[in-house]
């Protein structure tokens, strides 16, 4: 049967071909598992392991199995979406499992809604209210920059006037971007980021998850920490992986000392600049949850996709295995 766990022998060839798929993410590799150690692992793959055709990566706890921004491969195609889940279903009645969840990368599209729906699947998309963005596992609305073979002379004129004169300032003022793997570098960005989620009074993830990146991330050209430093102060900083054809802006933060200095527009505009010299295709600024300029962070980071509308994806797609433990999941 081809299902590998993450200790199985052949679990390296399964991980060469979800980076080189042309469809594909961070979330689907076999690393993103061993960072989200709290939670089980199986991996399903279509043809043979040494030139699949596809694959997708399940991670499962309490019976809820994910496939985030899953399956990988050529391109979504709900033929072999059905294909895999037929492959996954011994080992998720194994793991007594009441629900498969996708949510791949595809643009929403009227008659893929409907074909997936056909072959019974719950869709969780256009049927929430759009009000209701968060109430999605990922983001379903998210800001992603078109790069591909963009000069960056040519690009950030395309960005809007006040993000460009941000972007300048910063660089007046002397803040100076460093690009960094290192445990030393995830404990300066892990301040910053712990700083700024106690000052919007938000929810943030505990230090081990950041440290874990490190661990299975680092020196494997996926992992990039940036810093936006005054002299040797670290007052800025991101989390981003570069992964198949896309950039991920993933977590920021900002000290409360020296906001005037604009940092984080600078730390984006390293983060771009490295993805184009990298050769990848698109930048993804991260899921919005506003939809016009009272929201801060849809301002900020529609001031660099100015020519552009945000992305819309398919949603959530459920494979329901246990009606009953379904509908509480949900109304929770």
């Amino acid at each position: 049967m081809p299902i590998l766990t993450a200790d199985d022998s052949r679990i390296d060839a399964y991980e060469d071909y979800v980076r080189k798929a042309p469809f594909t993410s961070i979330t689907q590799s076999v690393e993103w598992g061993r960072i989200k150690n709290n939670w089980g692992s199986f991996y399903v793959y279509l043809g043979p392991l040494e030139n699949p055709r596809a694959a997708m990566s399940v991670l499962t706890i309490d019976g809820f199995a994910y496939a985030t921004k899953g399956p990988v491969g050529d391109r979504f195609d709900v033929d072999t979406l059905n294909a895999l889940v037929e492959e996954a279903m011994p080992e998720l009645e194994a793991r007594s499992c009441f629900l498969l969840r996708l949510d791949p990368e595809v643009p929403f599209d009227d008659d893929l809604n409907a074909r997936l729906k056909a072959d019974g699947y719950v869709m969780r998309n256009r049927n929430l209210p759009k009000e209701e963005a968060h109430a999605t596992t990922q983001p379903r609305f998210n800001v992603v920059l078109d790069i591909d073979g963009v000069d960056p002379d040519d690009l950030i004129m395309t960005f809007h006037s006040k993000t460009r004169y941000n972007i300048r300032l910063a660089g007046r003022k002397g803040v100076k971007v460093e690009r960094d793997e290192t445990q030393e570098a995830m404990d300066e960005f892990y301040h910053t980021y712990e700083v700024m989620s106690q000052r919007h009074g938000i929810a943030y993830r505990p230090k081990a998850y950041f440290d874990r990146m490190v661990q299975n991330c680092a020196g494997k050209g996926i992992l990039g920490i940036y810093l936006a430093r005054v002299d040797s102060q670290a007052i800025a900083g991101a989390l981003n992986f570069e992964f198949g054809d896309k950039s991920w802006y993933m977590y920021g933060g900002s000290l409360n000392i020296m906001r005037n200095y604009m940092a984080p527009y600078l730390v984006q505009w390293a983060q771009i600049e490295h993805a184009i010299a990298s050769g990848k295709k698109r930048y993804d600024f991260g899921g919005i949850f506003g939809f016009d300029d009272s929201d801060g962070l849809y301002k900020f980071k529609r001031g660099f996709t100015h020519n552009n509308e945000w992305v819309e994806y398919i949603g959530e797609i459920d494979k329901v295995l246990d009606q009953e433990r379904y509908q509480a999941f949900i109304k929770k």
